[in-house]
């Protein structure tokens, strides 16, 4: 009885410390929840009669946008952009789910991945499970996912607990905090993306995942947009998507030409580096502009 009661308290320490502390000693933490917070008190228009622009990605997002550079190229109009780390098409499927269903509606919703990103049954794991995962699509999630029993019973305990949700994002705080220089051996060790199948194939996974997107969009009163970022390597397949889904009636914005982007304008093998966020701003922003303006 004592073990077990240990146990418990040792556990509800865990979450209330995650719960109270995670969000103040962890800056990528802080600006998710912060961004969060924004992007549920989107209405269509703001107090100011000005459109409402939701931006969402990845880290891909995070370390590839000017941020004074877009808010000022989008002027008047209110951009909230709400990146998390390591997120795919099924994170932001259903985290615009819960994000809807909670009252949030922006006028525009700016969907940032790669064809890879968008395309793969991969999710967040844990941390989606807790921040962008509503409860009740736990089943669906099991099979877009393609998740196992104990994958998804794992998803349904991280929903429940800050500290099951939080921890994979708390053993990367530690670890720059005890390694802060461990982006600089990251550059050494880059990941290699598995290899894309034929376009035929491609465009079969990710037009039905642009198109459920869009109604889901539609649903909400929310028009929908995707922005596929520059690669270090081309992504020779984002073409033949651009094309499928402006044909279906999907806003793809694509505002640069293939191998525009050198190695010079990346620090790694996905990301831009600062020069590389302001060309690419530089792009999409005055595109995305025009065509916000034109309806």
């Amino acid at each position: 009885m004592l073990l077990l009661a240990a146990l418990l308290l040792y556990f509800c320490v865990l979450e209330a410390v995650t719960r109270m502390g995670f969000a103040h000693v962890s800056h990528i933490q802080a600006r998710i929840v912060a961004h969060y917070g924004q992007a549920l008190q989107l209405q269509p228009t703001g107090s100011d009669a000005s459109r409402t622009i939701l931006l969402v990605g990845n880290s891909i997002l995070v370390h590839g946008v000017d941020h004074d550079k877009l808010e000022g190229e989008l002027a008047p109009d209110h951009v909230v952009e709400l990146s998390v780390e390591n997120t795919f098409y099924l994170d932001w499927y259903f985290g615009m789910r819960r994000l809807f269903s909670q009252g949030s509606r922006p006028a525009i919703l700016v969907l940032c991945l790669s064809s890879q990103q968008l395309i793969s049954p991969s999710t967040d794991g844990e941390y989606f499970a807790h921040y962008l995962m509503d409860r009740r699509d736990l089943v669906r999630v099991k099979r877009e996912g393609q998740l196992d029993m104990t994958m998804a019973s794992n998803l349904f305990f991280a929903n429940l607990s800050s500290w099951l949700g939080s921890r994979s994002g708390i053993r990367n705080w530690l670890l720059g905090e005890i390694m802060p220089d461990i982006a600089q051996l990251t550059n050494y060790l880059p990941e290699t993306a598995p290899p894309m199948p034929p376009d035929n194939i491609v465009l079969q996974q990710a037009l039905p995942r642009l198109q459920a997107m869009q109604r889901l969009c539609e649903e909400h009163g929310t028009r929908f947009v995707f922005l596929i970022p520059p690669l270090r390597e081309p992504d020779e397949s984002s073409e033949a998507i651009q094309a499928a889904a402006t044909h279906a009636g999907i806003t793809v914005l694509f505002p640069y030409r293939q191998r525009e982007f050198t190695a010079s304008y990346f620090s790694d093998a996905i990301h831009l580096n600062e020069r590389g966020a302001s060309l690419f701003t530089e792009k999409f922003a005055p595109a995305l502009h025009r065509m916000v303006s034109q309806n």
